[in-house]
């Protein structure tokens, strides 16, 4: 299990308002490798990934060390005209401008695990601009 954040940037970007809104989840390796035992209110996992799977919110679920989705819900294949695999070769640098990526890094230099949000520039897989509002939380994976 590892520990995951949604993402995004405290700093707004300039340009128009986002015409979307996307979850970048980010998985994070856990400072104990210990399992933490499920909380006995929670749903079964199935509960949790069909609620993924089928939110109207482009989601997508990477890893921070290398930067590589390990995930994506529906609604990003539809936004971002990716198939499941061809997004699955991706890393989180190939959705932005190369003009936005060094900005990206440092941001999540400066975070380090923690949660963000903020707006930023995505491209389609067509090279289209998609001008995203970003919201970052940690949670396990």
């Amino acid at each position: 299990m590892k520990s995951t954040s949604a993402e995004g940037s405290n700093q707004a970007q300039r340009g128009p308002a986002p015409s979307a809104a996307t979850a970048l989840i980010r998985v994070q390796p856990r400072a104990s490798e210990a399992p933490i035992a499920p909380e006995k209110s929670e749903p079964p996992m199935e509960q949790y990934r069909f609620l993924f799977e089928v939110h109207p919110i482009p989601m997508m679920i990477y890893d921070v060390v290398t930067l590589r989705f390990i995930d994506v819900n529906a609604a990003a294949l539809r936004e971002y005209g990716y198939t499941r695999d061809e997004f699955l070769e991706r890393t989180i640098r190939d959705i932005r401008p190369p003009a936005d990526v060094k900005q990206f890094l440092q941001m999540l230099r400066q975070v380090e695990g923690a949660g963000f949000r903020g707006r930023w520039r995505h491209l389609r897989k067509d090279g289209s601009l998609l001008f995203v509002l970003i919201h970052s939380t940690p949670i396990m994976f």
